[in-house]
């Protein structure tokens, strides 16, 4: 039987993800429309580190599949600040701690096992609520034409207002919402887009300065 050293003091890698408490959604990727998965993991080894990976990849590693990495996963859209919170606070540390101390590796004849004592699995369930709480504090995510589609132009691009400055504005008030649409430049062009059907749909519509200087451009 090999038992963990009981005597390492668990720290959580995030060197793959600099600036986690700054970053908006550090765990968010998307390829073609499909969501990355992301996750905790504990290695029998004690390092503790964050995970992302694309839905079509194959499954776990045979660490994880034997046990002798622990996992736990992680809301792919959750805000930075609330990661970092969790990741950092004590209690956190805490369960992870009581994982490691109670994961116990065996031979079984065929391989190397991980299980877990009572403790650490109750330590295991206790950080998987934690972790799951986070769904709590996520983003959505729209793209510019989709926040901006059932708004009246002159609410998100009010007179007196360049382009940019509209856009930036646009973001803010849809981060006040929980949701983030961007970059900058998708924003400017949707509202170039709703400027344009505003026309188009009202003969009777009269651009504002800003709005017909862009439209010279």
């Amino acid at each position: 039987m090999i038992q963990s050293n009981q005597f390492l003091q668990i720290s959580i890698d995030t060197d793959d993800f600099n600036d986690i408490d700054d970053s908006l959604a550090p765990l968010y990727y998307e390829t073609s429309g499909e969501l990355w998965e992301a996750g905790l993991c504990l290695s029998q080894s004690g390092r503790c580190s964050i995970w992302t990976s694309p839905p079509w990849e194959p499954g776990e590693s045979i660490d994880v599949y034997h046990g002798r990495t622990r996992c736990w996963s992680l809301p792919a859209t959750v805000k930075g600040e609330a990661l970092s919170r969790v990741l950092s606070d004590e209690a956190t540390l805490q369960l992870l701690q009581r994982v490691y101390n109670g994961l116990e590796i065996d031979w079984d004849g065929h391989n190397y096992v991980g299980e877990l004592n009572d403790d650490a699995e109750d330590a295991s369930a206790e950080l998987e609520q934690i972790l799951s709480n986070l769904q709590n504090e996520c983003w959505w995510f729209l793209s510019a034409d989709e926040f901006i589609a059932e708004r009246q132009l002159s609410e998100v691009w009010p007179a007196g207002q360049s382009l940019g400055k509209a856009a930036r504005n646009v973001m803010a008030t849809a981060q006040e919402e929980d949701i983030l649409c961007g970059p900058l430049e998708e924003v400017k062009e949707a509202l170039l887009g709703k400027l344009k059907t505003s026309i188009e749909d009202d003969e009777d519509f009269i651009p504002t300065p800003e709005q017909s200087a862009e439209l010279e451009v």
